[in-house]
């Protein structure tokens, strides 16, 4: 029970409910709209357009359904799954507007370089960075190593001094605006999306290349490999079979289809409601895996091995080796 004493006209508030009061307080800050401004500087500072996979990023959807965004129940974003999704370039330091950030996981992009922005200190819920296998490093700023011994930090830390301060906050000096190019960038990576089709949006960027390049060619009947998020139903699997196209693996609890498929008829696959992204295979993702999942022991559409696996005894897609 919260005892309040009145002294000499006064109320006073024991301490304990104060800072508990001033601690919710700044996790209130922002909204759904800052959040998406955040993600889309992200994606504009990391060459979002040539990521592996961007399904619904720039769009109108709900940031849930933005490829490996997490919200809470008001839409908040809590976690960033990114992994070697080739993102190329360094992290805005407009991240640190992402409040109720839980998890931020961006290993495994080689490309990615730069400290990390000092600001990401400030973030009071974020419990697991994630940045080995890029270039990116941990600023030597003593306050900086102080939260990040708190937390699940996987990457490295910067090897001078003065390569540190490359991390440090540069919107004051900004004024917090995003510069013309910047800004013009990304009205002209919104424009190319509102051009696509519902099909198309759900097709990863590096396909997309592929299909304007070769449309109308026959290198557009060449077969690629495809990862495929969708709810694994027969309909599916006879869709794949019907176009053409081979299923390696299907893992129906993880919603994820491995198949090889003509390239010029991955957006009519993509047409499907059930399809929620299609994308180059990440090969490296399920080398030297264990052999089988428990309880997806299905036979796949072709009839050759077991669902979850490549038929040579290998695990395929489905469990990916995420953590660093």
């Amino acid at each position: 029970m919260t005892h309040r004493v009145r002294r000499h006209g006064l109320l006073f508030v024991p301490l304990a409910v104060l800072t508990l009061f001033v601690g919710d307080t700044a996790a209130a800050r922002g909204s759904v709209s800052d959040d998406r401004e955040a993600l889309v500087a992200l994606y504009n500072a990391t060459d979002g357009e040539n990521w592996k996979t961007d399904t619904n990023w720039l769009s109108e959807h709900r940031l849930s359904e933005w490829q490996g965004v997490t919200t809470d129940k008001n839409g908040r974003v809590t976690q960033l799954t990114l992994i070697n999704n080739r993102l190329s370039g360094e992290i805005p330091a407009v991240l640190a507007n992402l409040v109720k950030l839980e998890a931020l996981m961006l290993n495994r992009n080689g490309q990615l370089t730069r400290p990390l922005p000092v600001g990401l200190r400030d973030l009071s819920r974020l419990t697991r960075l994630w940045t080995s296998g890029t270039q990116v490093c941990a600023p030597r700023d003593a306050a900086f190593q102080a939260w990040l011994s708190t937390i699940d930090f996987s990457g490295v830390n910067c090897a001078s001094e003065s390569e540190s301060v490359i991390g440090k906050d540069t919107t004051e000096t900004t004024g917090g605006a995003l510069p013309a190019e910047a800004v013009r960038r990304i009205e002209e990576l919104l424009g190319k999306k509102a051009r696509r089709t519902p099909a198309q949006r759900k097709m990863g960027s590096q396909l997309l290349d592929a299909l304007r390049k070769v449309r109308g060619q026959s290198a557009a009947n060449e077969m690629v490999t495809v990862d495929i998020l969708t709810e694994v139903t027969p309909a599916v699997l006879a869709r794949i079979r019907d176009l053409g196209g081979v299923v390696i693996n299907n893992v129906p609890r993880y919603r994820a289809i491995r198949a090889r498929l003509p390239l010029a008829v991955v957006e009519t696959l993509a047409t499907l409601d059930e399809v929620r992204s299609i994308s180059v295979a990440d090969e490296s993702a399920t080398r030297d895996l264990p052999t089988h999942l428990p309880s997806d022991n299905r036979t796949d559409a072709t009839g050759n091995g077991a669902a979850g696996t490549d038929g040579r005894g290998r695990q395929g897609h489905g469990t990916d080796r995420n953590r660093p």
